[in-house]
């Protein structure tokens, strides 16, 4: 589906029409003076819990990350700017999440924060002004929770990727392993061999011991790829970390020793 059908996909479903875009941009007025302390309440408390506290380095990567959603919320939200930039902004925060390992709960449970201090707000001033606050909340409240779909929805879209990634190093593992048998096979007649000279000499025990080592290594390093592979997968069916480096690969180096053999 094309981004732009995406968009009016979304917003339609949502129910998200002009007249929400303009009580989200009357709403600007009374949350504007409110937001600063809206978002230091709002990081004292996510701040409080190691999840959240272990996503920023220091004091400056907070204030940025205020920064940023200040002008989310103002700019975009309550502006009803819902054009490209914003769905681009909510994929590559559901990207970061995957990454670090931000499960949606916690995300959703976050916001929460935010929407209550938000309906708190409109609610005060409709009180004063004596109207219903019923439109303006429930335009507010669909913009949230579209915040949160497209997170989660772009959050669970890199967690398939990370995971079909697995999956093919797998697989690729798994021809590699086929490729490597002989070699392996090899390696395990010489190191018994050499585990023989060891018990029959001492003459040269050095050596063989050695090479007794190196051979024995080659063939944990397989035992370790493997396991590597199976850790992987766990995590990604029943955990939330989701990134994968590409460190130089252990077959490669496999490989290149098994050759020299």
């Amino acid at each position: 589906m094309p981004y732009t059908e995406l968009i009016e996909d979304r917003l339609r479903f949502m129910e998200i029409d002009e007249n929400d875009i303009v009580e989200l941009q009357q709403a600007r007025q009374y949350i504007e003076p409110e937001i600063d302390k809206m978002l230091e309440r709002f990081y004292e408390h996510i701040l409080s819990y190691p999840e959240f506290a272990a996503l920023f380095e220091d004091e400056e990567s907070v204030r940025r990350a205020r920064a940023s959603q200040k002008k989310h919320w103002l700019e975009e939200l309550f502006g009803g700017r819902f054009k490209s930039s914003y769905f681009n902004k909510a994929e590559r925060i559901g990207q970061t999440h995957a990454r670090v390992g931000l499960a949606p709960s916690w995300y959703v449970g976050s916001y929460s924060k935010m929407l209550t201090q938000f309906i708190g707000r409109i609610c005060e001033q409709a009180q004063v002004e004596g109207r219903s606050a019923c439109e303006t909340v429930q335009a507010i409240c669909k913009a949230v929770l579209l915040d949160v779909d497209l997170v989660t929805h772009c959050y669970l879209e890199a967690k398939n990727q990370a995971m079909r990634e697995v999956l093919r190093r797998a697989t690729q593992f798994a021809t590699d392993m086929a490729e490597l048998s002989d070699g392996l096979s090899d390696s395990v007649s010489k190191a018994q061999s050499a585990a023989a000279l060891l018990a029959g000499t001492e003459a040269g025990s050095a050596e063989h011991t050695k090479r007794l080592q190196d051979l024995l290594g080659q063939i944990e390093s397989v035992g370790e790829q493997s396991n590597a592979i199976d850790t992987r997968i766990g995590e990604l069916q029943f955990g939330d970390r989701l990134y994968i480096e590409d460190d130089p690969s252990t077959l490669d180096r496999l490989k290149s020793r098994f050759s020299r053999d």
